[in-house]
């Protein structure tokens, strides 16, 4: 008689949502086992986020009491030995303890425990699964429309997955590309910073630390934050790159004397400005630098930008026009990203206390009323990524009264000088 044994483990997947991306492959090798390398196409590795419900669990063919049904997430990537293909589990999520225990003891994979939400709505054609799944005090969101659902040409968010992404590969690309340029100034990085909480503070400098064109600096000035973590933060990030400078305020003075604190130490030819808490596109300095190789003699660059909340959905664009002086006396739209003469910035003499809230305007202003409209040029690109959380301007205006009083102050004071800033504006053109 032939004994048939049952699997240990049965079970049926439901809700599948697979999302692959493209990964360096430095960051892969790590985790390869002996024997395997990575499956790649094109030269790229690849790996995904795979996310799905297990039904009608059992052992043994008997059901699971408490655990028939449970979500799980996992992050894989892909290999191969010779012609067989297979995959690496490098982490697995269930919200159970004892599921995760038994997985590891009897399949020897990297499951771990998370809290993991998990939801369906909708109908066919457009079933959008989600998941939000909390590990290590960050929360990360996960949502799939089942074949990509009806192509709405009103949302920004389908604008940017179709014409706003950026690969690896174009990265290195770009990279490459730079390297040509004749023309290679360094470009500082202004960050003032006072109490940023550690995660947006962490993807703002790494946005810089990403991108295609590699000469720059990033100057950071902490306005004597009362948060622990943040020195300690600046302290380790400038260890690890030479390009990043510091500096510890002593006393508390808003963020026009940190941002001069930052503009002190700056040694770049031209100067860019960001947010404690906002990022960078990757390709943001290099489509500054390319249209300096095209005309030197710009002394102003200002970029389109967006806003991106806590989960890192990007929303609320601004396309801007080429530069319009009427309209910028109404209302700050070269703001981010902006890219200065350092020069020019200092014989201004920088950002003027008193006017925090609107010291970006101001500087512009300033700036603008020196310098003539021609050596203002605007780069149609999203290059520049406003968080929007509470506490932010970019959130809510009525979360910040003073920058409108400082805007209006800013503004009256231009207009009214004996040779109107407006009319410069418009007569200058050398």
């Amino acid at each position: 008689m032939k004994t048939i044994r049952r699997p240990f483990l049965t079970a049926r997947w439901s809700n599948l949502a697979i999302v692959t991306y493209e990964v360096p492959p430095a960051l892969l090798e790590p985790h390869l086992p002996a024997g395997l390398e990575l499956d790649r196409r094109g030269g790229a590795a690849f790996a995904s986020i795979v996310a799905f419900d297990f039904l009608d669990t059992r052992v043994w063919g008997v059901p699971w009491p408490g655990f028939r049904t449970f979500p799980e997430i996992n992050l894989r990537f892909y290999v191969r030995r010779g012609e067989r293909r297979g995959v690496v589990f490098i982490r697995e999520f269930v919200p159970r303890p004892l599921v995760a225990w038994l997985a590891r003891a009897i399949y020897n994979e990297p499951y771990l425990v998370a809290p993991i939400e998990s939801a369906v709505a909708g109908e066919a054609p457009a079933v959008v699964t989600r998941r939000r799944l909390r590990w290590r005090g960050r929360t990360h969101a996960i949502e799939v429309t089942e074949g990509g659902g009806k192509e709405d040409l009103t949302s920004y968010g389908k604008w940017v997955e179709t014409y706003d992404q950026i690969s690896l590969t174009q990265i290195a690309s770009l990279k490459a590309k730079a390297e040509s340029f004749a023309y290679k100034p360094l470009i500082s990085v202004l960050v003032p910073v006072y109490n940023t909480p550690e995660q947006w503070l962490t993807k703002a400098i790494e946005s810089v630390r990403n991108q295609a064109y590699p000469r720059w600096e990033l100057c950071l000035a902490d306005d004597a934050s009362s948060a622990p973590h943040i020195w300690p933060l600046l302290e380790r990030w400038a260890a690890t790159d030479p390009r990043i400078k510091i500096v510890l305020r002593e006393q508390n003075g808003h963020i026009s004397a940190s941002s001069n604190s930052a503009l002190e130490i700056a040694s770049g030819e031209f100067i860019a400005l960001l947010d404690h808490d906002d990022e960078l596109a990757p390709h943001a300095l290099y489509e500054v630098v390319a249209a300096l190789n095209k005309n030197p003699n710009y002394d102003l660059i200002y970029s389109d930008e967006d806003k991106i909340d806590e989960e890192g959905r990007r929303l609320e664009p601004y396309f801007k026009p080429d530069f319009l002086p009427d309209l910028f006396v109404s209302q700050n739209y070269t703001s981010h990203l902006s890219v200065y003469r350092t020069s020019v910035m200092r014989a201004v003499g920088g950002f003027r206390l008193g006017f925090e809230g609107s010291q970006d305007w101001d500087l512009a202003l300033r700036v603008i009323d020196q310098i003539g409209v021609a050596r203002i040029h605007h780069i149609p690109r999203v290059l520049y990524h406003w968080r929007a959380i509470p506490g932010s301007t970019a959130f809510l205006l009525s979360e910040k009264n003073y920058p409108v009083e400082a805007a209006r102050r800013a503004t009256l004071e231009i207009l009214a000088r004996p040779q109107p800033g407006r009319q410069r504006l418009r007569a200058r053109r050398d």
